[in-house]
This record gives C-alpha cells, sequence and structure tokens, in this order.
C-alpha cells in the first residue's frame, strides 16, 4: 500500500486505539466475557470500515487499522469518527450490558513516517500520549488535526449487570 500511495503520491493511514478499563472487564466479569466482547468489538469494527479494510488486534485490547486509499488525515478523522460511532452503544456479552469508550490515534504516509513501523511507533506514541494529556484527546470534524492527536469517544461508559 505504501509503494503504490508514493506512486500515485497519495496517502495510508493507520488507526490505533485501545479499549478504556478493559481491566475492568476482566477484573469484574472475567476472562471469558473480556474475550468475548474483544469478538464483539471486532465485529462492530468490521462493520464500520470498508470491505477491503483489515482490522487486526494488536494486543491486548489494542486495535489497528490500515486505511490503505484513504484521503489523508480528513480521510482517516472520517473512519475514526465512524469507529467511534461503531462502539457507542452497549455490546451484550453472556448477559451483561457492557459500554466501551476508545482512544483512536492516527498516523498517515507519508506525513507520519515512510515505513509501515514508523507509523504504528507514531500512533502508539500519540495513543499513551493522549492518555496522559486531556488536551489532545480530540479531531474535530471541520479541521485538518495535527499529527498526534486522537479521538477519544464522549459517550458514557458503563459495565452493568446480567440483563433480564
Amino acid at each position: 500500500a505504501l509503494v503504490q500511495a508514493a506512486r500515485r503520491q497519495g496517502h495510508v493511514a493507520v488507526l490505533m486505539f485501545d479499549l478504556d478499563d478493559f481491566k475492568r472487564v476482566n477484573d469484574r466479569f472475567g476472562h471469558g466475557v473480556g474475550d468475548q466482547l474483544l469478538q464483539g468489538v471486532a465485529r462492530r469494527l468490521e462493520s464500520a470500515t470498508r470491505g477491503a479494510d483489515t482490522v487486526c488486534r494488536y494486543g491486548g485490547d489494542e486495535f489497528v487499522i490500515p486505511l490503505p486509499e484513504v484521503d489523508g488525515r480528513r480521510g482517516a478523522v472520517a473512519v475514526a469518527q465512524k469507529v467511534h460511532a461503531s462502539l457507542a452503544g452497549p455490546i451484550l456479552v453472556d448477559g451483561y450490558s457492557i459500554t466501551v469508550g476508545a482512544c483512536i490515534c492516527i498516523a498517515v504516509y507519508p506525513i507520519d513516517g515512510s515505513a509501515p513501523s514508523h507509523l504504528l511507533q507514531r500512533a502508539d506514541a500519540a495513543m499513551y500520549g493522549a492518555k496522559d494529556d486531556p488536551t489532545r484527546r480530540r479531531l474535530s470534524q471541520g479541521s485538518e488535526p495535527a499529527p498526534g492527536t486522537c479521538d477519544r469517544a464522549e459517550h458514557s461508559r458503563g459495565l452493568r449487570g446480567p440483563r433480564r
């Protein structure tokens, strides 16, 4: 994808994010429910992305979505907003209604790096920086966000007991 983008002077983006408070899910409901929650999140991510896009579980509660042929940072922001919208409602897992939040960070070729490892490092550093600095957590729809800015869902998070 990077070679094709270089030839066409295009862009490739990487969305990297992790789920907020995922450890609480495992601690409260057990790892089996946590695993099922991750599967539910993955299904929602697949529905929020293009059919040709790949959703990858990067580790633990982290996900990566490479976006070939994206319209720069603005196009990546649009996808990040769709991802947030897909996570907005509770996910029903083993009788529990669980709402998750996420911090999504974006790195764009060639602006933020020229190799896949550079893009992943840039997005990862931005994600952990955003956790420490709340001012770096919002992307606005109408403006060109700065590199290293992350988008954080503002919907409520909650862990609820069994639905009856």
